[in-house]
């Protein structure tokens, strides 16, 4: 294994405007909701992750992967039973729907994801914020036969593969979640727990902490306590920054280091007297929409001597790459992306 070096890169860079706002839009009788999307790689989609808005009356919903016609879903199924007509749908639920036969797809394919009325009065379908304008592809809705777009939105789903990986369908997210700003913090450590599947060096990191007061930054060993012995640290002046909000800037180590594959790390920051520090997170419905953005990613905070951590709220904060494991020696190969949302993802 050797570490080649590469443009510095920031690795599972979540949406960080103000994203993932759910929206919902309804369906009723003969009423359909559509994206078109291609297959991220070959294999056999088995699940489709969504999530329902309001739901009146016990409505359910035929599930459906389509083939593309003109523009728009073809009305046909990828292929015989890739749907499923689930149960009463819930108001505000996620749902990871299990399709009756399996969708066999090549990387590549065009398909669309359909919502279909099945019965009911109606249910609303979670459509998330479209992040920067980024899609040229965007959910239509069919009331009477003919789709229309439905602007500035993306689907919240994701699809589940039959080897058990998950992926997005879009490049701005999966919609990543519901965004918020976490409460400003003046003691304990809070930020990221993470891991890669490869060796990866890393320079510095990215995070939305807000610079108010001086903040100090710790990458840790996963066994390491609270206030431990950093791997590296940096401690950052609230005057070195023009603008005191939650968004994106970049931090940069005295040193690099090479992170180990499959291993636990963990990426906090401190601050003390007022007002503290905060950062933008990403809450998703379950572990399953993790895997389909960035995998082994999400919050860790000190809580007394110990370490807790939440696996459905993603941090945005994440480290920056200087150089990638160059497979050779059983390193494992180059890290491929994932997410595909303007990072690589391990």
């Amino acid at each position: 294994m050797a570490i080649v070096t590469c443009d510095r890169m920031l690795v599972n860079y979540l949406a960080t405007t103000t994203t993932g706002v759910i929206s919902s839009a309804a369906l009723v009788a003969s009423g359909r909701i559509g994206f078109n999307f291609q297959a991220p790689k070959t294999g056999t989609i088995d699940r489709i992750l969504w999530q329902s808005g309001t739901a009146s009356g016990s409505p359910t919903v035929d599930v459906r992967l389509e083939t593309v016609g003109t523009g728009s879903p073809s009305g046909t199924l990828f292929g015989a039973n890739t749907n499923i007509v689930t149960g009463t749908v819930a108001s505000n639920t996620a749902y990871e729907s299990t399709l009756t036969a399996g969708a066999s797809v090549t990387q590549g394919d065009f398909l669309s994801l359909v919502w279909a009325y099945n019965s009911g009065t109606s249910i609303q379908i979670a459509l998330a914020t479209l992040v920067n304008s980024m899609q040229l592809n965007l959910p239509q809705i069919s009331t009477a036969g003919t789709y229309s777009l439905i602007a500035g939105r993306i689907p919240y789903a994701a699809l589940r593969y039959s080897d058990g990986t998950y992926c997005p369908i879009t490049p701005g997210g999966v919609a990543y979640g519901t965004g918020s700003t976490i409460t400003a913090y003046t003691s304990g450590e809070k930020g990221v727990r993470f891991r890669f599947t490869n060796p990866i060096r890393i320079s510095g990191f990215w995070s939305t902490n807000d610079p108010d007061i001086d903040v100090t930054y710790s990458l840790y060993a996963d066994s390491t306590a609270p206030g431990g012995t950093a791997i590296r640290s940096v401690a950052v002046a609230t005057n070195r920054f023009i603008q005191k909000n939650a968004n994106v800037s970049q931090y940069i180590f005295s040193s690099s280091v090479t992170l180990s594959a499959n291993t636990w790390y963990r990426l906090v920051g401190s601050s003390s007297g007022s007002p503290g520090t905060r950062f933008n997170i990403n809450t998703i419905p379950s572990a399953s929409y993790a895997a389909a953005v960035a995998t082994d990613h999400h919050l860790t905070e000190s809580s007394g001597g110990s370490w807790a951590d939440t696996t459905t709220i993603l941090p945005q904060i994440g480290v920056v790459a200087d150089g990638f494991d160059d497979g050779i020696g059983g390193g494992g190969g180059l890290i491929l992306p994932r997410a595909m949302n303007g990072g690589y993802s391990a």
